[in-house]
């Protein structure tokens, strides 16, 4: 079955990120790192450090197709490109979004999350996160520190494991694929 691809873009009045919210299941399918003390099983949920009570994780990944589907177009997948990111990232730094976090979409910022830093990887500066080094360069990734109690405990007892973004964006058509094509795009990206 043949499926659209849009691209994300910005614009004047589509300048990215409203809110990052906090969230069990992410879109882009990767979860962050925890830091804390105690130990997991899966490979994508590191542990060190409770008394830091930071977590690192991607927030937008290039070139990933992200599957969605709403009334007005149906089926469809979404992509961002690496330059997208690069903006994305330094207008949220310009609006002074940086700190706005939910949970779950929920759109009632909670206090008590923090970024502590934003990078995107690069060739030359910082080729790869640890921990999500089968990433492409120009992933975009965000530690945070959480201080919030119940925010912390639902992150520890795992009910969140990853960053999702309440943004605005424009889209343009880029092409349709077959979704087996599409799965196997996904595939290689997050292998």
């Amino acid at each position: 079955m043949q499926a659209p691809i849009y691209k994300l873009t910005l614009s004047e009045d589509k300048k990215g990120l409203n809110i990052l919210s906090l969230v069990n299941g992410p879109a882009i399918m990767e979860e962050w790192v925890k830091f804390n003390n105690q130990k997991e099983i899966e490979t994508k949920f590191s542990i060190q450090d409770e008394e830091q009570r930071i977590i690192f994780g991607p927030v937008l990944i290039p070139d990933l197709p992200v599957y969605r589907n709403d009334k007005k177009r149906g089926s469809y997948y979404l992509t961002i490109e690496k330059e997208t990111i690069v903006q994305f990232a330094l207008n949220s730094s310009m609006d002074n979004k940086m700190n706005l976090y939910d949970v779950q979409h929920s759109e009632q910022p909670v206090d008590g999350v923090v970024m502590l830093e934003q990078v995107i990887t690069d060739e030359k500066r910082f080729p790869h996160a640890v921990g999500f080094e089968h990433l492409p360069v120009g992933t975009l990734f965000r530690t945070s520190k959480v201080v919030n109690e119940d925010v912390w405990n639902r992150i520890k007892n795992r009910e969140l494991n990853g960053y999702s973004i309440d943004a605005v964006f424009g889209i343009e058509p880029v092409e349709m694929l077959d979704e087996k094509i599409i799965d196997s795009e996904i595939k290689n990206i997050l292998k």
